[in-house]
């Protein structure tokens, strides 16, 4: 007697992954259409370690499919059956369930969105856990960069508070030498270990990725000249690039009692193998996955297109995006954003950090309603 898995396979993969994982079984059978098949690959892809064999079906014709349920019952006669009704057509579903009901030993299951198991016989149901790196790979969109909250340091975020103090005493400096650069200049932050970029007016930041140092000086129309000697573990990622920024908002969203987990500099493999990073932060929520996409400034509503992409290829794994700035919207940005059902919030920097954060957890209540 083996213990055999049957699972449905269309649309939720996820839920093919997490009963096969609960089950543990010894033969793993995995039932599609042609237009499922793909997805069942995932599903095989993602369970290295079980034997699964992949059947096609038709999605249609009720003989067909009866005839293959029958002689699946018949060869599994002797045998400890699990099977996962959740993914594949209603008819699938209701062929298999009335194929296997007679079963002496069937377990028939259902897995939701929010990852509850439930049996279909006795009703009862318990949560299951989902390692969201191989939720991502089962949707064809895995995970391609990406670095952990957790990695960072308390030096880094007191570094990010003197990046901010530098930016608001020159804005425009800090923004030239920091973030509007030159294709060239862009090679040089990222390909030397030691640099400088300076402007003709003086105004320069060198750094020496070795001492994990960068050294900005800057001047003001009325205050004159200041310098800024910043130091700590990823001090290029946070300086550059409007790094420190995103590292503000992941940390505020760190300190949200409903997050889990998040990872920054998240770039998507997508099905056609490009490369997608419109939504830098991705916050675990539970049940929910936050796609959070930072921004200093706004202006153009392409860029709304491009996050409401990503934010579709997620749409089965309950994926909800928001779009943090450090200034005000447009209001034609606004009403984009709600078209597209985005959720919005900008650090409003005459308040206090702990106030931006509890403006945010208003925000982020909406995302898991």
């Amino acid at each position: 007697m083996k213990q055999i898995h049957i699972s449905l396979i269309g649309g939720q993969p996820v839920a093919a992954y997490l009963g096969i994982a609960d089950a543990q079984p010894e033969h793993t059978l995995l039932v599609c259409s042609s237009q499922s098949f793909e997805e069942a690959k995932r599903v095989a892809s993602c369970c290295p370690d079980k034997v699964i064999e992949i059947m096609q079906m038709d999605l249609a014709d009720i003989p067909s499919i009866e005839k293959t349920v029958m002689a699946l019952r018949e060869q599994y006669a002797e045998d400890r059956v699990t099977l996962n009704l959740t993914g594949g057509s209603k008819l699938w579903s209701l062929l298999f369930y009335a194929g296997f009901r007679d079963h002496p030993d069937v377990r028939f299951i259902y897995i939701g969105t929010d990852h509850l198991l439930t049996d279909l016989d006795s009703h009862e149901s318990r949560p299951l856990t989902m390692d969201r790196d191989v939720q991502f790979r089962l949707y064809g969109n895995p995970l391609a960069h990406y670095k952990r909250f957790d990695d960072y340091t308390e030096a880094d975020l007191q570094v990010c508070r003197q990046i901010e103090q530098a930016r608001r005493y020159n804005f425009e400096a800090f923004n030239r030498l920091t973030t509007a650069l030159s294709s060239s200049e862009v090679q040089q932050v990222r390909g030397s270990q030691q640099g400088e970029i300076k402007q003709p007016d003086g105004q320069h930041v060198r750094w020496d990725k070795s001492k994990q140092t960068v050294w900005l000086s800057i001047c003001h129309k009325y205050k004159g000249w200041k310098d800024f000697e910043l130091c700590s573990d990823h001090i290029m990622e946070l300086m550059f690039f409007s790094g420190w920024f995103e590292f503000l908002v992941a940390n505020a969203l760190d300190s949200h009692p409903q997050v889990r987990q998040v990872w920054m500099h998240s770039a998507f493999m997508t099905r056609g193998n490009a490369l997608k990073n419109e939504a830098g932060i991705v916050a675990d929520m539970g049940d929910k996955l936050l796609f959070v996409a930072c921004r200093t400034q706004v202006k153009d509503p392409a860029e709304i297109d491009s996050f409401r992409s990503v934010l579709k290829s997620y749409g089965e794994m309950g994926g909800k995006g928001l779009l943090v700035t450090n200034v005000p919207l447009p209001a034609v940005i606004m009403d984009k954003c709600k078209d597209s059902d985005i959720l919005t919030f900008h650090f409003d920097y005459t308040k206090s950090f702990k106030a931006n954060c509890e403006g945010l957890d208003g925000v982020m209540s909406e995302a898991v309603s």
